[in-house]
């Protein structure tokens, strides 16, 4: 039986973020000169029995342990426009056993978001295209049009110690540009780290990609101080990844790549085993009025309003896959139910990856920060300051 999680008189305690100044070089403003005393505890004790890792949190082992809370915001910056303000509340808990590390997190989301920048056609064109995974606005700034994207949550750790993170978070990677002698191509949001060496290892769960299909996992991914215009620091682990875009150019034209002989009503993703089940067909031609045909023959026709925009059965943006090598570390699971995420996460204590953080020290407490997108894309709500594990 599910418990209630939050506890206001604990989060009154903590404060909102507030985006620290943060020049084009990517200088910021540190929250102190001091180094911040580990007051932010999630403290992991020792169990023999390890959580299952569902989504449901129903297990007693997580009675074991004391939670803490984590208030995040949305930065009120023009990269994040649409969403800047935005608050949520995590509750989080950890375990740990002689191999692995376990995590739950718990926190409010007004809607479950999971049409992520699916297919539709224009049947006075005939052409497929895919909605946009950012808002819409009109030339006064008003909102015409929301984003079509997916919930995520993410969690940050040094895999090599970074200067400042232990006092400012993940802040100190957040940069509206790259350096002055360097083209950005217009960006105004880029993670990165500011000193040759430093990494910073990132956990970052994709709810259609990722951990609401039949493959429970959190890909791994890290930030450096290398950079560039397009991704700025952020960077893959080695390994394949848990999803392949569903697109391809046919006859000269974008369509998606596969669909469902019988979808459901709003569905969002194809699974490996409805690809290898024969439930998803490949589009094989796509005619001049947006018909398609598929490899067993069939047609969707452009005229059925079910695949058009906002109809009931378009395509999704993307087929999920069995991962591999360190894209797989990580194994999560999110489930939503009546205005809450609960995610359960379980990664080895010693990966052995130089782009990872080991927890391979029990004495010393780990600085992390915490990040929420609520159908976002790169706008995300995070804490003011980092929080700590210490296994006890």
């Amino acid at each position: 039986m599910k418990k209630a999680f939050f506890k206001p008189t604990a989060l009154l305690l903590l404060g909102f973020f507030a985006l620290q100044g943060c020049d084009r070089d990517g200088a910021l403003e540190a929250l102190d000169e001091d180094e911040v005393a580990p007051i932010n505890l999630m403290v992991a004790p020792r169990v023999t029995t390890p959580p299952v890792i569902d989504g449901v949190a129903d297990d007693a082992v997580w009675d074991q342990a004391d939670p803490v809370f984590v208030s995040v915001t949305v930065a009120d910056i023009p990269a994040f426009a649409g969403y800047g303000g935005r608050t949520y509340q995590v509750e989080m808990k950890a375990v740990y056993d002689d191999n692995s590390v376990y995590f739950l997190a718990r926190y409010n989301d007004a809607k479950l978001d999971a049409d992520r920048q699916p297919w539709f056609v224009d049947p006075a064109t005939g052409l497929w295209q895919q909605e946009s995974r950012y808002p819409t606005f009109d030339e006064e700034g008003r909102l015409i049009r929301k984003g079509f994207y997916e919930d995520k949550f993410s969690l940050m750790w040094e895999a090599s110690e970074v200067e400042g993170f232990a006092r400012s978070g993940c802040a100190v990677s957040c940069h509206v540009g790259l350096s002055p002698f360097s083209n950005d191509g217009g960006k105004t949001a880029l993670k990165y780290t500011n000193n040759f060496g430093e990494v910073l290892d990132m956990w970052h769960l994709k709810y259609v990609r990722s951990a609401g299909t039949s493959i429970p996992t959190m890909d791994d991914q890290h930030t450096n101080w290398t950079s560039t215009a397009k991704d700025g620091g952020r960077h893959s682990d080695p390994g394949v990844n848990s999803y392949a875009n569903n697109a391809q150019t046919i006859d000269g034209k974008a369509a998606p790549l596969y669909v469902l002989k019988n979808p459901p009503s709003s569905y969002f993703w194809i699974t490996p085993d409805q690809l290898a089940g024969g439930e998803a067909l490949k589009v094989i031609a796509a005619h001049e009025n947006g018909d398609l045909t598929l490899a067993d023959g069939s047609k969707i026709l452009a005229s059925d309003p079910n695949y058009q925009r906002d109809g009931a059965l378009r395509p999704p943006s993307v087929y999920t896959r069995i991962p591999d090598g360190d894209r797989a570390d990580i194994t999560a699971r999110a489930v939503y139910d009546g205005g809450f995420w609960t995610v359960e996460i379980k990664r080895a204590m010693i990966t052995g990856s130089d782009v990872d953080v080991q927890f391979d020290d029990l004495s010393k407490d780990f600085p992390f920060g915490v990040a929420v997108f609520d159908n976002a894309a790169i706008a995300h709500a995070t804490s003011a300051e980092p929080f700590f594990l210490r296994f006890k």
